[in-house]
């Protein structure tokens, strides 16, 4: 897929964490190839750092989606900007990575609008990610936990002996606590369910998607850079759903995980 040049370059002021001066230097040579015009060079040195000697670290990872989208891989890009906001969800380059991954997905969007089988670039999306994604599970088990607590004292004062002049009062409060509750126990429970989400990007250029392992026909063909859910991955395949609902199953290879 031919896209546009990335507005990525955002990510070439970061500074390197390499261990060694040799690796330091290596890092310029890539930033340096990115910035005259050599995205296919840089992508190589960046996932060099990144693959052969480890170098994770955010700043690598954010010029390596610069190089990979710069080249003409927005599968590769897309999966370092997930793995940047991963390694530092808080950071300014995480937000820098959520900053460029919504255009990326902004550009592959348009660029696939023009086709005769249209895609729209995404986040993955099903009812779960909807009701839930937006709350950490963290956060929504705090919610629960305080909601219960408050239930179980207003319970107790409902039922302390010699209440019974305030049992009026007190009754539509409990009953409201209890179905906060309820509703609350509910989004902890989606949110943890949101949060073991396995998402991949696929990495190929056209990915058949198979009904089932066997099967030599494609339901679909895949572009890359599109967002799946990953259900399983064996014997070499992946089995994916998309957000549509479909489900189907992916060489291994076509597809990476963050």
């Amino acid at each position: 897929m031919r896209v546009a040049p990335l507005f990525l370059l955002l990510g070439l002021a970061a500074s390197t964490t390499a261990r060694a001066g040799t690796l330091e230097d290596r890092f310029r040579e890539g930033v340096d190839a990115l910035r005259t015009g050599r995205p296919e060079e840089a992508a190589g040195v960046f996932r060099e750092l990144a693959t052969r000697y480890g170098l994770d670290a955010p700043e690598v990872l954010l010029d390596l989606a610069v190089a990979e989208f710069e080249a003409g891989r927005p599968g590769p890009a897309i999966a370092a900007l997930h793995r940047v906001i991963r390694r530092d969800p808080r950071g300014p380059l995480a937000e820098t990575a959520r900053i460029n991954l919504s255009r990326a997905r902004a550009l592959l969007s348009e660029e696939a609008g023009k086709g005769p089988k249209a895609f729209v670039f995404s986040p993955y999306t099903d009812a779960w990610t909807l009701l839930a994604g937006w709350i950490s599970p963290r956060i929504a088990l705090g919610i629960f936990v305080g909601l219960w607590w408050a239930f179980l004292l207003g319970l107790a004062a409902f039922r302390w002996p010699g209440s019974g002049a305030w049992r009026r009062f007190l009754a539509g409060p409990v009953v409201a606590l209890g179905i906060a509750c309820l509703l609350a126990g509910g989004l902890a429970w989606a949110s943890d369910r949101v949060s073991r989400y396995t998402v991949g990007v696929i990495i190929g250029s056209r990915t058949a998607l198979l009904p089932d392992p066997a099967a030599l026909e494609p339901t679909l063909v895949l572009p890359e850079g599109l967002e799946v859910r990953v259900l399983e991955v064996r014997g070499g395949l992946a089995r994916v759903r998309l957000s549509s609902g479909g489900e189907g199953y992916v060489p291994e290879q076509s597809i990476e995980i963050p």
